[in-house]
């Protein structure tokens, strides 16, 4: 904390100085204006940057356009300190979205920002992983819109070719990594180790997650032509009725859950990677959470 007070006064004193008209320096003001929130009685350097930067902010915001524009109207209306962290986080990925540029190019697949930080938080509710939500948030997101490309948008062509480059750059990412040193080679190794020893608590899970999907989305997808879910592929093999199908794809999500709680709770190991697990049968509770009363997620 000193050193940054030695910087601020640094600043004060003129031998740091802030081009405003420069981006990089506006980003800075941005920070000195959102740390000067953070001021306890008696921290006058901090009083003093805040009373700076409040009277500088609002004479570059006519100048500023884009993330940076709204980055620094966002801060003038609200310092992030004194907001909910929660909702905060939400104009976050908001805004890394609309930046991204990718819904320009997907306008078939739907906006599902909420749903996805839904699901980040469902799967790790911890307030220190804070960071951890926003990346799943991103990703997730990702993976909703992929989803659409295969199942509403790409005729077959065009999906075999989207295929291909997914998997020549998971190709590529793995002799990546494997090429690598020190901490990142290891961090490789372990997880692969890490799943491969797993990889039944992973399947249950995906068979969970999928199942449930299945039960609340098959009369939808069936009625678009989508590709057979689960419970038309036993209805037409078991030549039984869709209530007597679902029947038993609940048998199968219960069956799931046991052979989970088999390998999770019977196994003295696995209370090693209780962190682990606990965000792996997070994910069949999301599940659970999206489709118990139908598509939570698709609708």
């Amino acid at each position: 904390m000193h050193e940054e007070l030695d910087e601020l006064r640094s600043f004060k004193e003129g031998r740091n100085t802030l081009n405003g008209s420069n981006y990089e320096d506006v980003e800075a003001m941005i920070e000195l204006f959102e740390a000067s929130h953070l001021a306890s009685e008696g921290e006058n350097i901090l009083d003093e940057v805040k009373a700076f930067s409040t009277g500088i902010l609002p004479e570059r915001v006519s100048g500023l356009d884009g993330r940076l524009l709204k980055r620094a109207v966002h801060a003038l209306e609200l310092p992030m300190h004194w907001r909910v962290q929660w909702f905060d986080i939400k104009w976050q990925i908001d805004l890394w979205w609309k930046d991204l540029g990718l819904i320009e190019h997907v306008d078939f697949a739907k906006d599902r920002l909420v749903e996805s930080f839904l699901c980040a938080l469902g799967l790790s509710h911890e307030p220190r992983f804070s960071s951890l939500r926003k990346s799943l948030t991103k990703v997730i997101i990702l993976i909703m819109v992929i989803d659409d490309v295969y199942d509403l948008f790409g005729s077959l062509e065009e999906l075999e070719c989207f295929t291909g480059a997914i998997t020549s750059g998971q190709i590529f990412a793995k002799r990546y990594l494997l090429k690598q040193s020190g901490t990142m080679s290891a961090t490789y190794h372990i997880w692969k180790d890490l799943l491969e020893r797993n990889k039944d608590v992973i399947y249950n899970v995906s068979m969970i997650f999928q199942l449930c999907n299945d039960l609340a989305t098959s009369t939808a997808e069936r009625d678009r032509g989508d590709a057979p879910s689960s419970v038309v592929c036993y209805m037409r093999e078991a030549n039984v009725s869709e209530h007597v199908a679902r029947k038993q794809i609940k048998v199968l999500i219960n069956h799931a859950w046991k052979s989970f709680n088999a390998h999770c709770f019977g196994n003295a190991e696995m209370l090693l990677l209780r962190p682990f697990i606990d965000v792996t049968v997070n994910v069949a509770r999301v599940a659970h959470m999206f489709y118990q009363f139908g598509d939570g997620i698709g609708i």
